[in-house]
């Protein structure tokens, strides 16, 4: 059963409840995402696949959020251009 106002995922699968994701990348990309996975095991060569790929999304996910964050305080100037507010 679902918490209150949460919606029902279909694609959770037990036991861990994880949603499995799919991305297209590009060679550029795809050989940036190579050389940090490398980069990685270099100093964490027990680390498997599956907690890299984790770090990889979370990281990812985090920084949009805070992208989205910053794009929500843009106001705009009276000379039409915008800018950030700082506390």
């Amino acid at each position: 059963m679902n918490a209150p106002g949460t919606l029902h995922n279909p694609f959770l699968f037990e036991p861990d409840n994880r949603t499995p994701v799919t991305v297209m990348l590009d060679p550029a990309t795809a050989t940036r995402l190579e050389a940090a996975m490398a980069e990685h095991r270099e100093t964490h060569p027990h680390a498997d696949d599956d907690a890299l790929c984790d770090l990889i999304f979370s990281t990812g996910l985090h920084c949009f959020e805070q992208a989205l964050k910053g794009m929500r305080t843009a106001t705009t100037c009276p000379e039409g251009s915008t800018h950030a507010e700082h506390p």
